[in-house]
């Protein structure tokens, strides 16, 4: 799902930041007397990591929206189904009502 596919993500991207640390690193010590040759690269990297970081950041947004939408739809429909007008959080009932979360998740595990 979703959140395997954020970990798998945010994992490569931690990966990246290490695998670019480590070449810096070694770019320093392989040519310490060369600053200006580490300071290019270091600009070249942080550009490719900021790039991937972005990227990151519209997926997760495209992948928020899409839960967003799924969600909307499922409370819509489960609403009508029980011929429901109004969908109020649990927390904010005290009293009566009908619970439509089972029918709600229900339609979100089926892709409905």
């Amino acid at each position: 799902g979703v959140m395997a596919d954020i970990k798998v993500r945010e994992a490569e991207l931690r990966k990246l930041q290490a695998d670019y640390a480590k070449q810096l690193e070694d770019a320093r010590k392989s040519d310490p007397k060369s600053p200006v040759a580490s300071s290019q690269l270091e600009k070249d990297l942080t550009n490719k990591l900021t790039a991937k970081v972005n990227e990151y950041r519209d997926w997760t947004a495209t992948q928020q929206k899409a839960i967003d939408v799924a969600l909307e739809t499922s409370i819509r429909d489960a609403a009508k189904a029980r011929n429901v007008e109004v969908v109020i959080s649990k927390q904010a009932v005290f009293q009566g009502g009908v619970d439509i979360t089972n029918d709600i998740l229900t339609r979100l595990n089926a892709g409905k």
